[in-house]
């Protein structure tokens, strides 16, 4: 194995852990709490080429379930799913783009990173509290509950990581 795939498995395990412990950091709201784990998913699919950034979230999906969570019985499962499909979307489109953060690059960027939890992560957490655990609302109560809620602070986050990536990526012999 090269040691450059070595390094990136490294990091990988790295930003797994660091990710499942920035879920502890929670605020509940709802169904799926505000968490700050979505740092660790944006700045590992910046910073990790692909597929070491969705081996990153699929760890991190392992680690919940290896520390007794049944995380496909709860309604934010989804957006767990979504973390890995939004670290191979940013991992890929950043090779292409060759890291650049140029404005014309950030909003792509950005939606990338802001909306693709939620596409699968949204209707996932609809179906489970409307049909399994059978909860009152109707489509536009759970976009509140389920979508609207954490932009802000995904808003935030994203902002953050932005920041963090661009002094992070100078130190070369890390990433």
């Amino acid at each position: 194995m090269k040691s450059s795939s070595t390094k990136y498995l490294i990091l990988a395990s790295l930003f797994a852990a660091l990710t499942f412990l920035f879920g502890y950091i929670s605020i509940p709201v709802g169904p799926v709490p505000i968490t700050l784990q979505t740092l660790g998913v944006n700045l590992s699919g910046m910073l990790l080429p692909s597929p070491f950034g969705a081996l990153a979230m699929t760890v991190h999906l392992l680690l919940k379930v290896i520390m007794g969570a049944n995380p496909l019985t709860t309604p934010s499962f989804g957006f767990l799913i979504g973390f890995i499909l939004q670290n191979i979307l940013l991992a890929a489109y950043l090779k292409k783009y060759s890291f650049s953060f140029s404005v014309k690059h950030l909003v792509p960027l950005s939606l990338i990173a802001l909306l693709t939890p939620y596409m699968i992560g949204f209707p996932y957490m609809f179906y489970m509290v409307k049909y399994v655990f059978h909860l009152e609302g109707n489509l536009l109560h759970w976009l509140n509950a389920g979508f609207f809620i954490f932009l802000p602070g995904d808003i935030l986050k994203w902002i953050v990581s932005v920041i963090l990536y661009n002094r992070l990526r100078r130190i070369k012999q890390i990433f």
